[in-house]
């Protein structure tokens, strides 16, 4: 594969081709005449470099689904222990600390269901 990258570096040069990642079908056969397989090696080089970005997409798809799921789930956790904390402090006679605490929970769950719906 050197050999070929080192000669399509002298073709380009030769051939003036741009400084770019992919190839026009003419210059393509150009190179295939003078490096015999090149169309081919280049074409499955292209293809593993597709199939590679799919790839990487996919694994960067599933840890931002990952760290949201993880982010949903300590969003709960937090409600959850607000609103508790809410319900002692009512029942402790801080209505006021309570109604706060409630609040805080239903303003951060309505705020997380509209960024969800919102990214839809």
């Amino acid at each position: 594969m050197s050999l070929v990258h080192a000669l399509v570096v002298n073709v380009q040069q030769n051939y003036h081709l741009t400084q770019r990642s992919d190839l026009y079908a003419d210059e393509a056969e150009k190179l295939d005449r003078l490096v015999p397989g090149f169309g081919q090696k280049y074409t499955d080089a292209f293809i593993r470099g597709i199939d590679h970005q799919i790839q990487w997409e996919k694994d960067d798809q599933s840890i931002l689904r990952d760290a949201q799921r993880r982010g949903m789930d300590y969003g709960f956790i937090a409600a959850v222990l607000l609103v508790v904390g809410a319900v002692i402090c009512g029942v402790m006679g801080a209505k006021e600390v309570g109604i706060a605490l409630a609040g805080a929970s239903a303003v951060g769950m309505v705020g997380k269901f509209i960024d969800g719906w919102r990214r839809k």
